[in-house]
């Protein structure tokens, strides 16, 4: 397999071309991390095919600005010039959304940073030279810690351009190289081909609204969306034009202006909580998404191949806490995070039946001799546990 790709630096402007040669299919082997595993995952509602389809996109997270595994891999892709607006003023404005692949890469749409409509080279038709990635941007901010991250080298595939011959229909892909390691403290996703078989397929898609679409009902639009945070939708795909040489996937939540470059993403649990989280598309037309067939996704895994992750670096979770208290009869825990609970005597026979939550509750007077081990696991940690001794 070989395919050809445009290499930009963003930094002295130039271009070049390279030839991949591979068959790798998947870009994350010994290579993946997800740091921090199940801090928050994304909601996964059941469809209601009654309501606006508007309405089923939802701010991730309205309050706090710090997001969770995975949503802080999720980034908006800003540009920063000075004629963008008319006031000439050299700020950052938002341009498209992005999701991170790899420890200094991430993964966005080539409309968003090539036009190659008119262009006769390689070396026109693009669009900015000064592009900032803001990884976990939420509320109007980066993720704690970390700041806007310039792109320093763009790749697209050369199909993109209108001289070259369309090697595949789903060219529209980016991948950006950027100035800072941010993988290692945020984690990525991997990038695999989509299944092709599995006609209907429900997926995630994390993006940054800039301008919201002309509502398509006269009434009951979502009023709630903040262009300056991340947004949600549990989605599902359906395969356009099966058997006519097409290979069109559309989405049921039409994307809005600046989520272009959306990472669509495949969970191995609807919660999103554990486990390696796959990205098989971004977002890049009103109702459909350009998919990674094993051809790109080939591609991106040689472009990715030195990625590595030394497992010294990577951080483990922060033990949970819990407190117990009694009152009126009660025993009470509560614990930083929601997890299971046991209440277990002494010679370890259960006083009372397991609970999942962030309080737990049992009867003192079940509790034999007044002394009780309370056993607390929160997910993806070792279980915790703490000796009752009734006063």
């Amino acid at each position: 397999m070989t395919h050809t790709v445009v290499i930009h630096d963003q930094v002295n402007g130039t271009t070049t071309e390279r030839v991949i040669t591979g068959t790798l299919f998947d870009s994350s082997k010994g290579s993946w991390v997800g740091t921090r595993p199940g801090i928050k995952g994304l909601p996964t509602p059941e469809h209601d095919y009654n309501l606006r389809r508007d309405k089923i996109r939802k701010v991730l997270s309205p309050v706090t600005q710090e997001l969770g595994w995975p949503a802080r891999i999720a980034a908006r892709l800003d540009v920063l010039d000075t004629w963008i607006k008319p006031y000439g003023d050299s700020s950052l404005y938002q341009h498209c959304s992005a999701v991170l692949v790899g420890l200094r890469h991430a993964l966005t749409a080539a409309h968003c940073v090539v036009s190659p409509a008119s262009v006769s080279t390689i070396q026109e038709g693009w669009i900015y030279d000064s592009l900032y990635v803001g990884p976990g941007f939420n509320l109007g901010q980066n993720f704690p810690g970390l700041h806007r991250i310039q792109v320093e080298t763009t790749i697209v595939s050369k199909s993109v351009f209108p001289f070259a011959p369309q090697e595949r229909r789903d060219n529209d892909w980016a991948l950006l190289l950027l100035s800072q390691d941010v993988g290692n403290q945020l984690g990525w996703a991997r990038v695999v081909p989509i299944n092709t078989k599995q006609v209907r397929q429900t997926v995630h898609l994390l993006g940054y609204p800039l301008v919201p679409a002309h509502c398509e009902y006269t009434t009951d639009c979502d009023t709630i969306t903040k262009t300056d945070s991340l947004t949600h939708s549990w989605d599902f795909l359906d395969l356009a034009f099966p058997g006519q040489g097409r290979s069109e996937w559309e989405q049921y939540v039409p994307p809005w202006g600046g989520e272009s470059g959306s990472g669509v993403l495949v969970c191995p649990d609807d919660s999103c909580h554990t486990g390696k989280i796959n990205v098989i598309g971004t977002i890049w037309t009103n109702e459909s998404i350009s998919s990674i067939d094993s051809v790109v996704s080939g591609v991106l895994a040689q472009l990715l191949k030195d990625v590595k992750i030394p497992s010294s670096v990577v951080p483990r979770p922060e033990p949970v806490g819990f407190a117990l208290s009694a009152s009126a009869g009660v025993l009470h825990g509560r614990a930083d995070v929601a997890g299971q609970w046991q209440a277990l005597s002494l010679d370890g026979r259960s006083i009372s039946s397991p609970g999942f939550g962030q309080t737990f509750s049992v009867d003192l007077a079940n509790v034999p001799n007044g002394v009780a081990l309370i056993v607390f696991r929160a997910p993806g940690q070792a279980p915790v546990s703490r000796r009752w001794v009734g006063r």
